[in-house]
């Protein structure tokens, strides 16, 4: 039954993929030469053009991958998770979906410490060190990335972080 989820997901992935891309195109672009040979920056199509490419390309190896597993028959208990399963679903979708909603209240910085800590002590249980040095390393390394180095501003809270 991996097999056959391997492959209807590759599916479902490449035709995602090829429409993304295809989105993508109609983004304004300043063609591969402001890449390749140093005339200026590429434009706003880049990164989601490539990124389409290589989800396709992840896509087909994902739908190849599971073309050539051996087929295994599995219980109808092996395949759904159990109640603790949906359980986790649940907390990570409802942790995201306020995330979205709390972020433009309380700021990026907050609000991604608030759902990194969160996905790390519901889900599953984690170390108090994974927990505490996780979240706040992740949030200042984005942080600096994304003020510092991509000069990218980033929702703030009314305290302005």
């Amino acid at each position: 039954m991996v097999r056959r989820a391997d492959q209807i997901g590759g599916v479902l992935l490449l035709v995602f993929s090829v429409l993304y891309t295809l989105e993508a195109r109609k983004l304004p672009s300043r063609g591969m030469n402001a890449l390749f040979f140093g005339q200026g920056s590429p434009g706003p199509n880049f990164m989601p053009y490539w990124l389409g490419i290589t989800m396709a390309v992840l896509a087909l190896v994902l739908i190849v991958q599971g073309s050539l597993k051996p087929f295994e028959p599995v219980g109808e208990n092996e395949r759904l998770p159990g109640v603790a399963g949906w359980k986790r679903l649940a907390v990570v979708f409802g942790a995201l979906a306020l995330y979205l909603v709390v972020m433009p209240v309380i700021g990026f910085s907050l609000g991604t410490l608030a759902l990194l800590t969160a996905l790390l002590v519901f889900p599953d249980r984690h170390p108090i060190l994974v927990v505490l040095g996780l979240p706040i390393g992740t949030t200042l390394i984005l942080h600096w990335l994304f003020l510092r180095v991509l000069h990218v501003p980033l929702p703030t809270n009314a305290l302005g972080f």
